[in-house]
């Protein structure tokens, strides 16, 4: 799935999946996702603090290491409400769904209720 698919879309807060972009990234609450060159989702989350995820993810292999849908490049980020993660997550996993027939290849479990 493209990343232009998720609505709300995060398409105009991104930054390269790199250490070196760690300053661009907000403090805030969000969902985000880890993308490919091409903008194909690979990965939809949220947290309370971005920043301290993407660096998280950045120390992770399963995120970093190559899939069969291509390497992460791209960090996408929209802030949201803390309360309002859950449905958020939720509607992003299910648009890959409808989109794709399931999940992004690196979200393992289904999307918070």
């Amino acid at each position: 799935m493209n990343i232009s698919k998720l609505s709300p879309s995060p398409v105009s807060n991104r930054c390269s999946f790199l250490l070196s972009s760690w300053k661009s990234v907000p403090t805030e609450a969000g969902c985000y996702c880890l993308a490919t060159f091409d903008n194909h989702v690979l990965y939809v989350g949220q947290t309370k603090s971005m920043v301290r995820r993407f660096e998280e993810h950045l120390a992770d292999t399963t995120k970093t290491d190559p899939t069969c849908e291509g390497k992460a490049v791209w960090f996408y980020w929209l802030e949201y409400p803390l309360l309002q993660l859950n449905s958020l997550e939720t509607a992003w996993i299910n648009i890959s769904i409808i989109e794709d027939g399931k999940r992004p290849i690196l979200n393992k479990i289904d999307p918070p209720m």
